[in-house]
């Protein structure tokens, strides 16, 4: 069957009227930007705070045995004596050999400088090892008498104790839920002195908390090592719409 074209009146018709549409298009884009821009704008964005404050139940003590012998059999046999000396105290004291690990362990020769003729040489006097061992414990109360029976060694060193919680989620629970209400109340005080309302939240972004105690320094014998009160922080930022009279 042949094809008819359409009369030329038509075809004007149909392009004019495609014409229309894209000119009205057109002018409806700067409209809409602008009706987002104004969405934007309508909200209300706080920061709220919570905080709890708790004593640590774990204390957290780094010991570092070192030690300088003529040969590597013997620098890591002394080493390893020390390691179980350490491990036979904890158990004496009801602490788990699973709360007991080992960090780092190093070996190394060790030189001294030596004036030969006038020339200075380098004279290696023997291996020096190292071994670093974290050590948990969940009373803290047996604390004190485990660095008491491992402080009258000379190979083994305190490097550091912390004090921190066992189930820190718990406690950052209610600092998250105080720290919601705090940004509640922001943006009720906010939303009041401008006349206008709280509306639904939009979204909410949580701050990175830490939740383990600050570490201390140790002394040395039976004074107490009281673990004192820490704190634990939530923060987030909430944004809410904000709502006029009855609407939204």
């Amino acid at each position: 069957m042949p094809i008819v074209p359409e009369p030329a009146p038509i075809m004007k018709l149909r392009t004019l009227a495609f014409i229309c549409c894209c000119v009205l298009w057109i002018a409806l884009i700067p409209a809409n930007a602008a009706a987002g821009e104004a969405a934007l704008d309508e909200r209300i964005v706080v920061h709220g705070a919570g905080a709890v404050e708790a004593r640590p139940d774990v204390a957290v003590l780094q010991l570092r045995i070192a030690t300088l012998k003529p040969t590597t059999q013997q620098a890591m046999s002394e080493a390893a004596e020390m390691v179980a000396r350490v491990g036979s105290v904890a158990a004496d004291l009801g602490i788990e050999e699973a709360r007991i690990a080992t960090q780092t362990l190093t070996l190394a020769p060790q030189y001294s400088q030596q004036t030969i003729k006038g020339q200075r040489q380098r004279k290696r006097i023997g291996f020096r090892a190292a071994q670093t061992l974290r050590i948990e414990v969940t009373d803290i109360e047996r604390l004190p008498p485990l660095i008491d029976r491992l402080s009258n060694s000379e190979i083994l060193q305190v490097l550091g104790l912390q004090f921190v919680f066992a189930k820190p989620e718990d406690l950052l629970v209610q600092a998250r839920r105080r720290a919601i209400k705090n940004a509640r109340a922001r943006a009720d005080l906010y939303a009041a002195e401008a006349g206008v309302k709280v509306g639904r939240v939009i979204s909410i972004v949580e701050d990175t908390s830490p939740g383990i105690g600050v570490p201390r320094p140790l002394a040395r014998a039976a004074a107490s090592v009281p673990p004192g009160q820490r704190r634990l922080t939530a923060g987030v930022t909430v944004t809410y719409a904000i709502r006029y009279g009855d609407g939204q």
